[in-house]
């Protein structure tokens, strides 16, 4: 079966989705599916035309065109998307939509017709889906809608009830790692941040509650994992909190260093202040036997066990964090507890072959018209 696979964006971009995918797509490959990825060019270094594992990989400047509401660049961007459409003959679409790439699947939907499968990795609030809007468009024209979470299920459900006759949620899969969990040590205590440094993400709030910590532990130290816009102003927070010798930055990392970096760890921190639909580094670290504080928001709250396997916090709040990590460092055996729960956690609801058989079934039955 061929598939047409349209991402917002695919790597070397990181996040959840795209760390996902690179794993998705060959597992997928391997039971006889064909994919070519589209995606959106940002960054000018990348080649228009790529290839990943195989894949034909086809970049265009999606998110420029609509940024910049450059209306010849966007036309040009959908003749684009039609003619690639027209050249690969898809028997299904796969939209991840994580960014307005649907917009451009929806005006080319008669290029090629083919049933759509929607895949939601976003809690979407107050967004309207009326016939007017991308969004609204989007859930009409898909055959099946899976959703990551039923927070973001219930999120649809609310801007879209219509959804219900033909949706699912499908857990995002977490491929066993090759590396082995190591035991917690705390010595020193060593708290990581990981994922796209934005606002959304709320490391800012985090280096205020590891400023805290710092006073009560000052052996601590800090790492933070991604690249982002708002790197430098984070920096910036670090040396004005005089942190700079115990704050680290990777800058952008490859998806599979992650696990070795989770490893030499102890608490994986996801400050998120927004409802973070099913964040990827949560799983990665509940596999490694790392306890996870996190925000009561969104899929967070389906996947930490509050007490069991890790600990949920109230967003946007450092104090909270501060108190949080401290219980963790000061009682390392329930640490150590907490993060072998989550790893068996992990392997039980977010398992891998899970995953891809959902989404194995869900292909033939969509191209079947069940």
């Amino acid at each position: 079966m061929k598939v047409l696979y349209l991402s917002g964006f695919f790597w070397p971009q990181l996040g959840g989705i795209e760390t996902l995918s690179l794993e998705f797509l060959p597992a997928m490959q391997k039971r006889g599916y064909e994919f070519m990825v589209i995606t959106s060019l940002v960054n000018r270094d990348l080649p228009a035309y790529d290839n990943y594992e195989g894949i034909p990989v086809h970049r265009f400047p999606f998110l420029k065109a609509i940024s910049e509401k450059n209306l010849p660049l966007m036309k040009d961007c959908i003749l684009a998307m039609s003619e690639a459409k027209k050249t690969f003959r898809p028997e299904l679409v796969h939209v991840q939509m994580s960014a307005p790439i649907s917009f451009y699947h929806v005006k080319t939907l008669n290029a090629y017709p083919a049933p759509t499968l929607l895949s939601l990795h976003t809690c979407f609030g107050d967004y309207s889906a009326g016939k007017d809007t991308v969004l609204g468009q989007t859930l009409r024209t898909a055959n099946w809608t899976t959703t990551v979470s039923n927070a973001v299920m219930s999120d649809v459900k609310k801007i879209y009830p219509e959804i219900s006759e033909q949706s699912s949620v499908v857990y995002n899969g977490m491929k066993y790692s090759n590396v082995s969990p190591t035991t917690l040590k705390f010595s020193p205590p060593h708290i990581l941040g990981i994922g796209r440094l934005v606002k959304e993400k709320g490391f800012d709030i985090l280096i205020d509650a590891f400023a805290l910590l710092r006073e009560k532990f000052p052996e601590a130290r800090l790492t933070l994992a991604g690249d982002g816009t708002k790197r430098e102003a984070l920096e910036k927070q670090v040396l004005n909190r005089k942190l700079h010798d115990s704050v680290g930055f990777t800058g952008q990392i490859h998806p599979r260093q992650i696990s070795e970096l989770i490893n030499r760890g102890d608490v994986v921190v996801i400050p998120s202040r927004f409802k973070d639909p099913l964040p990827t580094v949560a799983l990665e670290a509940g596999l490694l036997g790392r306890p996870v504080v996190g925000a009561k928001l969104g899929g967070l709250k389906e996947m930490i066990i509050e007490g069991k396997t890790g600990l949920l916090v109230d967003s946007e709040n450092p104090q909270s964090y501060f108190e949080a990590i401290a219980h963790l460092i000061t009682r390392p055996e329930r640490a150590q507890s907490m993060g072998q729960s989550a790893r068996s956690r992990i392997k039980n609801v977010f398992g891998w072959a899970r995953y891809i058989d959902s989404y194995d079934d869900l292909y033939q039955q969509v191209v079947g018209g069940k």
